[in-house]
C-alpha cells in the first residue's frame, strides 16, 4: 500500500504505534519500548499486509488497524502468510519475522480499543512459532556454500600453516 493511498486513520494509528512502542513507559504496553527501526518494519509489514487484503475478493472494510476486529481475520493472517511462501517464495524465517510484526500491531489495535479476538493473537502466536521452527529447520538442511568450510576446517587450516611456517627454513621466515 502505498502512503498516497493510505486513509487518514491508518495514518494517525502508525503515528500512534511508533509513540506507543518506542515511549519509554507505557501503561498499555507489557514489555520495553523498541527502537524506531523496529517499528519501521512492523509498519512495513503492516502496509504489505493492508496491500494485499486490498486485492483479496473478500470485502474487508476499512483498511487500518481495525482489521484486527474483523471476524476472518486469523483467516486474512493465514492466507496472507501461506500466499507469501506459496507464491512470492518468502522464507519461513522471514514469514515468522512478518507474524512477530503483526502480532505487535494486533496488540496495539488492542491497546486503542479495537476489539480483537483473543483467538486471533493465540493464531499469530501459533503461526509465529511455526514459521520460525521452519524457518530453523531449513536453515539446517540448505545446502551451503561451495567455498564455506566448517569452524573445525578453519582450525585445521590455520593449525596446518603454522607447522608449515614453523618447519620452514629461517631464511623463507624473513621474508
Amino acid at each position: 500500500m502505498l502512503a498516497n493511498q493510505m486513509s487518514a486513520a491508518l495514518t494517525q494509528q502508525l503515528e500512534d504505534m511508533t509513540t506507543w512502542r518506542t515511549k519509554i513507559l507505557c501503561a498499555t504496553r507489557t514489555g520495553k519500548r523498541v527502537q524506531e527501526v523496529t517499528v519501521a518494519t512492523d509498519r512495513s509489514t503492516l502496509l504489505r499486509f493492508l496491500g494485499w487484503l486490498k486485492v483479496q475478493p473478500t470485502a474487508v472494510g476499512a483498511l487500518d488497524c481495525t482489521v484486527f476486529a474483523h471476524e476472518q481475520a486469523q483467516e486474512f493472517v493465514e492466507g496472507f502468510v501461506t500466499w507469501g511462501v506459496e507464491e512470492r517464495g518468502v522464507s519461513y524465517g522471514t514469514i515468522g519475522t512478518y507474524l512477530n510484526s503483526l502480532l505487535s500491531c494486533a496488540n496495539f489495535a488492542a491497546a486503542i480499543g479495537v476489539e480483537v479476538d483473543d483467538g486471533l493473537l493465540q493464531a499469530l502466536y501459533n503461526l509465529r512459532n511455526q514459521a520460525e521452527a521452519q524457518g530453523r529447520e531449513d536453515r539446517m538442511y540448505r545446502r551451503r556454500h561451495k567455498e564455506w568450510i566448517s569452524w573445525a576446517e578453519a582450525q585445521d587450516t590455520r593449525l596446518a600453516a603454522i607447522r608449515c611456517l614453523q618447519d620452514a627454513p629461517a631464511r623463507m621466515k624473513r621474508h
